[in-house]
């Protein structure tokens, strides 16, 4: 039997109703999982930055499985993870660089390394933290052995995330003296390049 409310869930992703997007906002609350958890994969779906902030925001109220349906549907996230860290307040940055974590979310490096300009805040540190703990799995994952497996798990495209990894750095490395934590950025670039990349040989 079809489950009603996944059908009306399934109906609210494509209404131009203007109010759909406060009442599914409304719904994260409640303490149906189910129902949660399909109020957040709509919200997902909508594309609506504001909605998606709102997940963000309830990060730790959310479900596993809701937990499990935002990794899935990360690349919906992009704009409105990359607004919570740059200009949301401080629970929305905190939860943002948790689920940054909590996803290995690479593209999102570009993001922490703005953070880190002219910031020297608490929040500054768990930027760092989290662009240290990516770095050092990146290297993991980079490095995964198919026939041990591990360390690390199988990134299948670890080279390319390596790569546009660094050209982020490469970029950030061109005015090192408006980020508040300089060393990090080198730290992470010797880790991830051997001396013929473009990102060493400048810092170098």
């Amino acid at each position: 039997m079809t489950d009603p409310i996944a059908k009306t869930m399934q109906l609210l992703t494509t209404t131009a109703n203007s109010h759909v997007v406060e009442v599914l906002i409304l719904t994260l609350d409640i303490s149906n999982e189910h129902v949660q958890n399909l109020a957040a994969v709509t919200l997902l779906k909508r594309d609506s930055t504001r909605g998606q902030i709102e997940v963000i925001r309830r990060l730790h109220t959310l479900c596993p499985e809701t937990h499990s349906s935002i990794e899935s549907e990360i690349s919906r996230l992009s704009n409105a993870l990359r607004k919570s860290l740059i200009h949301g307040d401080d629970e929305l940055r905190k939860n943002g660089l948790e689920l940054i974590q909590m996803i290995e979310n690479y593209g999102q490096i570009s993001t922490l390394l703005e953070m880190l300009k002219n910031d020297r805040s608490e929040l500054n540190q768990l930027a760092v933290g989290t662009l240290r703990e990516l770095i050092n799995r990146l290297y993991e994952q980079s490095h995964f052995d198919k026939k041990s497996g591990g360390p690390g798990k199988f990134l299948r495209n670890a080279a390319q995330i390596r790569h546009a990894v660094l050209t982020s750095f490469d970029s950030a490395c061109a005015s090192l003296d408006k980020l508040a934590h300089a060393e990090e950025v080198i730290e992470g670039v010797l880790i991830l390049g051997n001396v013929q990349n473009f990102a060493v040989k400048k810092v170098l």
